[in-house]
């Protein structure tokens, strides 16, 4: 329940524009009521001693799959491509696998200062209320979370359709500033036009949006054009689906024009560095997404501080001209998806903003001044400093313990799901590496 809470004496990080603020923060039914020197705390009112500590906002993950949380150590078989292996993966989930490998990712996020989740889940075998597990599941945890059905467009008609249904329902339900709703689709190459049409219909008429994978690789972009006429961000567009409210992740191939294409609609574009080079995956041109650009980690941990590393040390050393703060931008940009999505101001610590916020005890060995922050947060600062996790005005992670859920309760619930998981994928599976997407 969130109540009053003064982050006091604490050292308020701004990242857009960058910013180092000696301030307390007063915090009220889930939003900043005040920001200001030697606020006096109220009755009723917990005060939390931040001397020493960073209090940044809470980090937002643009591209997340819950579901895969309990794949360490499981690989699909290497002969096996990643959308088969994908494919395979998510056939195998049921209401209580889904439900476990939720609570993993969550609470292994909340642990790394993720405080939103950007998620798309897709369950064959549990279409009727996976969303619904997977929101109650993180509100549980106490993250905000913006979710989607992703359907696959290679699938048989009946089980397009009720994908459709599921995505509609879970879309028209989700509208609040702790969970909303996307339209999801697993490969937009297998997508015929007529379904495209329809699918896009669904979307406008819901006034949401959409997340896509597109160009993981040259072979996806030339398949599309093989079958289609046209590269992805073409047929987006001449569907009426690349706008605002449009997330396409990875674009690993997409070429120059078709980024243009994109940055003009205002399209958000999502860069997941890690997951892409698990997969062999060329690394995208992020420098090249412009001003809607987001960063994501697929399938790997929410571990927002190796996802901007990685961007950063990728990009330099495919010869890329970019600077840390290029990728500080991508993480501003998570925020603002967020907020968007959501219709509540996040990544701010301005009055009426959400109230998430992580507290760093980071104790730099060289000057931290707003020129110096971006490179601090990439190659100093990592989870091993947050003490504090405050999500919508509530404490909900404090110094590794997790005061509203009993963990050690839900440890052997969480494991029995993932041998659940990996036996429903025997004999094939075996216990290398994890798939990451």
């Amino acid at each position: 329940m969130n109540g009053t809470i003064l982050l006091k004496n604490g050292v308020l990080v701004t990242l857009e524009p960058l910013k180092l603020e000696k301030r307390d923060l007063l915090i009220e039914e889930g939003r900043v009521a005040a920001r200001d020197r030697d606020i006096r705390p109220p009755a009723d009112c917990e005060v939390i001693d931040c001397r020493g500590r960073y209090v940044f906002p809470g980090f937002v993950n643009a591209q997340s799959h819950l579901f895969l949380s309990q794949t360490l150590g499981l690989s699909l078989g290497e002969s096996e491509d990643a959308l088969g292996a994908r494919r395979r993966l998510s056939a195998a989930l049921g209401a209580e696998t889904i439900v476990t490998a939720a609570f993993s990712g969550a609470l292994d996020a909340v642990s790394l200062g993720t405080t939103t989740l950007i998620d798309s889940l897709s369950a064959p075998a549990q279409v009727s209320g996976a969303l619904d597990l997977i929101r109650d599941t993180v509100l549980t945890v106490g993250l905000r979370l913006v979710s989607s059905y992703e359907i696959d467009a290679a699938g048989p008609a009946s089980e397009r359709d009720q994908a459709l249904r599921e995505a509609r329902r879970f879309v028209a339900e989700s509208r609040s500033d702790k969970t909303g709703g996307l339209f999801g689709l697993e490969d937009l190459v297998e997508a015929d036009d007529a379904f495209l049409e329809a699918f896009a219909a669904e979307v406008k008429a819901s006034g949401r949006g959409l997340q896509v994978r597109i160009d993981r690789d040259a072979a996806e972009l030339a398949r599309s054009r093989e079958r289609h006429g046209a590269s992805s961000v073409e047929r987006l567009a001449r569907f009426g689906l690349l706008g605002s409210r449009c997330i396409l992740v990875h674009a690993g191939a997409t070429p120059e024009d078709d980024l243009a294409r994109a940055r003009e609609a205002q399209a958000w574009l999502v860069h997941c560095p890690v997951a892409d080079a698990l997969a062999g995956r060329p690394t995208a041109a992020f420098e090249s997404f412009g001003d809607f650009a987001a960063l994501g980690t697929g399938g790997c941990r929410s571990n927002v501080f190796a996802e901007a590393r990685a961007a950063f040390l990728q990009a330099r050393a495919r010869g890329a001209r970019v600077g840390p703060v290029d990728v500080i931008r991508m993480i501003v940009g998570a925020q603002q998806l967020a907020s968007d999505l959501l219709g509540i101001e996040l990544g701010s610590t301005n009055r009426d903003a959400g109230a998430d916020f992580v507290v760093m005890n980071y104790h730099p060995r060289t000057p931290l001044t707003p020129e110096s922050l971006p490179e601090h947060l990439l190659f100093g600062m990592g989870p091993e400093h947050i003490e504090q996790v405050l999500v919508d005005g509530s404490v909900i992670y404090r110094s590794g313990s997790f005061p509203d859920v009993d963990t050690r309760r839900l440890a052997p619930l969480m494991r029995r799901g993932a041998e659940q998981l990996w036996s429903a994928l025997a004999p094939e599976a075996t216990t290398t590496e994890a798939p990451s997407h």
